[in-house]
Order: C-alpha cells, then structure tokens, then sequence
C-alpha cells in the first residue's frame, strides 16, 4: 500500500496549481464578459469572487454532490455543469457580477477550458489533487480493511486487432503498454475469436461464457416470426442476456460492469446496455469521482467539444483529399463519436479509478469503445482512429 500512502501525503493543491486555476479563472471570466448578459463593474472585486468561489467549492461542493448525485446522473451531468455556474450567478452580485442567461453554463466551460490550456502549456500534473479527493470518499465508503489480495481491471478496446496494435506500440501511439512489455511486466498474446469475431458473441462468451445462437451483430431469427436481433439496442441486448445467463457470470461476486454489452450478472453497473433500462441501477456511488470537483465535469464537456469539432475536421479533409476506403459520416455521427471517444472514456476513466481506491470490487471489465466507433467510420488504420 506504499503508493496509497505516497497519496495521503501528497499536498492537496500545489502553489503551482492554486496559481493556474486562479489565472484560468480569472481570464475565463473576463473573456465571456465580453459576451451577452454579462457585467463587471470593477476587475478588483474578480479577485475577491474569485477567492471566494474558490473556499466554497473546497468547503461545500463535496457536500452538494453527495446530496445531489443521483440528479446530477440522471441528467447525465448536465445538472453539475448547471449547478457549477449557477453558484457563480449567484454570489457574482455581492462582488459586482453579474452572469445570466446562457452565460451560466458558458462560464464553467470557459474557465475549464482556459485551465485545460494552462495546465498543457506548464506540464502541470494535477493527480495527486484528484486522488486525495477520491481516496478521501473511498476511505469513507469502504466496507473495511483493505484487502489483502490483489484485484483485476480487464479493459477491452472494442475492435483492436492484434497487428494494428502492434504497430500502434511500435509507431509510439501506446508507449504506457510499450514500457510494460519492454519491462517484461506483461506479455503480449495473440487471442483468435470464434464466430461470430464481434462484440456481442466475444463479450457474451467473456463474460457469461455462453454466446450459444449469437450469430452475428444483427441476424433474423425466422422461429421468432422473422424478428431481427442484434447486439445494440437496449432491449435487444437484455433480451440476449436473459438467453445466455445463468446467473453465474464472471462479474457476479464482488465485480464491476463499465460501459459493456452485457453485466456478467453484477449488479455494479455503469451504462452497461443489457441494464440499462433499470433506472435504479443507473445511480451507482462510484459517479462520485466524476462529480467530486466542480470544474471536472466541465472539463468533460469542454474535450467533448473539440471532439466534435476535430471530427468535423476530419469528414472535411477526408472528403476534399478523396481519402479511401471511406463512408458517409454526416453530422448525426459527430456527437456520436464524442459521446464515445471522449464521454465514455472519461467515464470508464474515473470510475474505475474510484473503483480501486475503494477496493471493494474483486474483478472489474471495461470497454473503450472510441477505437470501434472511429475505426468503423475513417478506418482501421487511419490517422482518427
């Protein structure tokens, strides 16, 4: 546990960083008061709301996420990100400020924003803040000793081949899984599905052992009056696993399902489809680590942006250069790839982080699904991918 305890000691806020969230809460602010619904009657009192903000977040955002999380999931966020700015509204009169309309969600991001700049350009590493707050709620939340054997995260790139990911590590697009090879820590193997070789029957087959009849991503069932099943779809998939369960899944004791098909008969889940649909199972405490800062969230939203706008980008310079093979993208699929390059991976992300830090779970599986999506539409090789 010396890591764990290496965390505990470390400073919450480095004065490195305390001066980064000042400047990028200050320019953010100044810069979207040129917009509408804004007013700034003097630039000194932004000092002063700035400090303030600062204490009251500290103090009593981790009190209102407790409070507040099961709305701020339900709304997927967007909650959070309204709550975060209209706290800035709020108080912003006593100190001569005055924010609404749109500006309060647009402050938020831009100051996110502004701190993702900063942060990029002085190498600023801010993990020993994010831990302390998570290990702090994991202390709280952890249902006794640590224990004394070691647990297993299994993570899925959705539809990674074996040589593209060989020449992904030796293109220097993975050095995080090249320094684990390199240091014969870990071993790289070449694993041959059975059919059908995608998601749905490899997932089923990992997590429940049984992909008996799943023949194919979508396929018609004549016996069943010529429905068409696939493996998308939330009643489609729930359905699938009602078929293959025997409710002795590989998640059942003690495990975690995030963002997968199916749950491996765990009730730990985190938008996994085939449990989707059961609102009660949609709230689950380990949202905490997304919510635990009041700029995290936003942040989220501020990569989901320029996602959409790279995407934007690449069906623009894919289609002027005549870049083959290539498909229709249109505009419906760039909130998509967002959604699942950026949204789901942030997601997955912090939740798992959480997940460790408490250390309950024995056996958790995870699916980063932003390789399929893109590798689907710009190709399995191309630069998006």
């Amino acid at each position: 546990m010396r890591d764990v305890d290496e965390l505990k000691k470390t400073p919450g806020l480095s004065l490195k960083r305390y001066l980064v969230l000042f400047v990028a809460n200050f320019i953010g602010i100044y810069l979207i008061s040129f917009g509408f619904d804004f007013t700034i009657n003097n630039f000194n009192e932004v000092i002063l709301f700035i400090f303030f903000i600062s204490i009251f977040n500290a103090v009593l955002w981790p009190f209102l996420t407790k409070m507040l999380m099961p709305f701020f999931v339900w709304t997927f966020g967007i909650a959070a990100l309204a709550l975060n700015g209209g706290i800035l509204a709020f108080f912003g009169p006593f100190f001569g400020i005055h924010i609404t309309g749109w500006n309060i969600i647009l402050t938020p991001l831009f100051i996110a924003l502004i701190t993702i700049i900063l942060s990029t350009i002085f190498s600023l590493d801010d993990d020993g803040a994010y831990y302390q707050a998570v290990l702090r709620e994991a202390q709280r939340k952890r249902k006794g000793d640590i224990k004394d054997y070691p647990g297993l995260i299994i993570v899925e790139i959705d539809g990674l081949a074996y040589d593209v990911l060989c020449e992904a590590i030796d293109k220097g697009y993975m050095p995080t899984v090249k320094s684990m090879i390199d240091s014969k820590t870990h071993v790289l193997k070449k694993w041959e599905t059975d059919l059908s070789s995608q998601t749905g029957a490899s997932q089923a087959g990992i997590l429940h052992g049984n992909n008996e009849d799943i023949t194919a991503f979508r396929w018609v069932e004549k016996e069943n009056d010529n429905q068409i099943m696939q493996c998308s779809g939330v009643t489609k998939v729930k359905i699938l696993e009602d078929r293959i369960s025997d409710g002795n899944g590989l998640l059942v004791e003690n495990g975690a399902s995030r963002s997968n098909l199916f749950s491996g008969d765990t009730d730990d889940v985190i938008f996994t489809f085939s449990k989707i649909t059961d609102l009660k199972k949609l709230y689950n405490g380990a949202w905490y680590s997304i919510f635990s800062n009041p700029n995290n969230f936003a942040r989220i939203v501020v990569l989901l942006i320029e996602d959409m706008i790279h995407e934007i980008y690449s069906q623009v310079k894919h289609k002027l250069l005549d870049i083959r093979p290539r498909i229709s993208r249109g505009i419906a699929y760039i909130p998509t790839r967002a959604g699942t390059n950026v949204f789901m991976r942030e997601i997955n992300t912090e939740t798992l982080i959480g997940d460790m830090m408490i250390g309950d779970i024995d056996v958790a599986y995870s699916t980063y699904l932003g390789y399929d999506e893109i590798a689907h539409h710009s190709g399995v090789r191309d630069e998006d991918a």
